[in-house]
């Protein structure tokens, strides 16, 4: 299910909710409100997926639909790519929920966007709003081919799943001045190999910056990217590799 860029509500300020979208299920998904442009056409029904930030002291919770809490404030940025058109979901599947079992639409490639969706707007620049996931300016789900070391003519992985994100806000840095500079990050399962090539030089507490891996998103595409640096963390209860990127020249 996804609007697909309508109108769903009118609000004065955006947030991040989580969201019941089942009826079979009490399993929740999170949604991000953001602002769209005037010209834009409403849901073209009744749904019951609207806003419910100002139905706080509501004693019962409905059923499906938005959850009262959390709601973290967000800035209102579009998502990257920005929908804007078409419609995802039925009418009954808005009205009353869709089934936990109801299989998951087609992407269009490169993204995590339905191909019921138009991608007729792209949306991938601007400043960065920290919501409770770290939404910013771009994050989506892509593949992207590993080649180790940067620079090899074949690559070592290819079309491995990721979650690719525009961080360039937060990534400035002074490197080599003990520190290191990245413009995106991915996210990619915890057995990856993806390497850095930052090292410390015995007795000093300075970071010696050399490349690492060259990633290069999407699959099969030009854009290249040089590892900066690798870690392991935490998302939602899963262990992943957290591999911080410096955009390159493309190929």
């Amino acid at each position: 299910m996804s609007p697909c860029g309508r109108v769903v509500d009118v609000l004065r300020q955006c947030y991040t909710a989580d969201v019941r979208f089942f009826h079979d299920s009490d399993a929740l998904r999170e949604i991000v409100w953001y602002f769209v442009s005037d010209d834009r056409q409403p849901m073209p029904f009744e749904h019951a997926f609207g806003s419910r930030i100002y139905d706080r002291e509501e004693e019962v919770q409905p059923p499906i639909g938005e959850r009262f809490e959390p709601v973290p404030w967000r800035g209102g940025q579009a998502p990257c790519p920005e929908t804007g058109g078409g419609l995802c979901g039925t009418e009954a599947q808005w009205q009353f929920g869709a089934s936990i079992d109801d299989p998951l639409p087609e992407v269009h490639p490169g993204t995590n966007v339905g191909k019921c969706c138009e991608i007729s707007l792209l949306c991938c620049e601007g400043g960065l709003a920290i919501g409770r996931l770290g939404f910013g300016a771009c994050h989506m789900e892509s593949t992207c081919d590993i080649y180790s070391p940067f620079g090899a003519v074949s690559p070592s992985a290819v079309n491995v799943p990721i979650q690719f994100v525009s961080d360039l806000v937060t990534g400035r840095g002074s490197s080599p001045n003990n520190t290191v500079a990245w413009t995106h990050y991915i996210d990619v399962a915890a057995a990856v190999t993806i390497l850095d090539g930052c090292v410390r030089t015995a007795s000093l507490n300075t970071i010696d910056y050399l490349d690492g891996d060259e990633v290069r998103i999407p699959t099969g595409g030009a854009a290249r990217y040089v590892v900066v640096w690798v870690t392991l963390c935490d998302v939602e209860g899963t262990t992943v590799k957290r591999a911080y990127l410096m955009r390159h020249a493309a190929g």
